[in-house]
């Protein structure tokens, strides 16, 4: 498991991570990052905090206020676009 802040590696080559103060900054401080998420101040303060890490369910919201790609907010749970796997296999599609 990587470090948030240290970049991954996988086959195509270096994948990014944001640490929580760099998304923290991007959005300007803690106060608007937690009111773009839709959550408390002590939510961001504390319990982000403490696992280092945007909830999966908080990371769309800042997605699209900040622009920052959703596999750099959570690489354990995205992949960059160019490098994900077909979704479903093309043979199981009826016509």
């Amino acid at each position: 498991m990587a470090t948030a802040g240290l970049p991954l590696s996988d086959a195509s080559g270096i994948i990014p991570v944001m640490e929580l103060d760099q998304i923290i900054n991007a959005a300007g401080g803690i106060g608007p990052l937690a009111a773009l998420a839709g959550v408390q101040y002590a939510t961001v303060s504390v319990s982000w905090r403490r696992t280092g890490k945007v909830p999966v369910e908080r990371a769309w919201a800042i997605h699209e206020a900040l622009g920052i790609p959703l596999h750099e907010l959570r690489p354990d749970v995205w992949r960059p676009v160019n490098n994900e796997a077909p979704a479903h296999n093309s043979s199981e599609i009826a016509d």
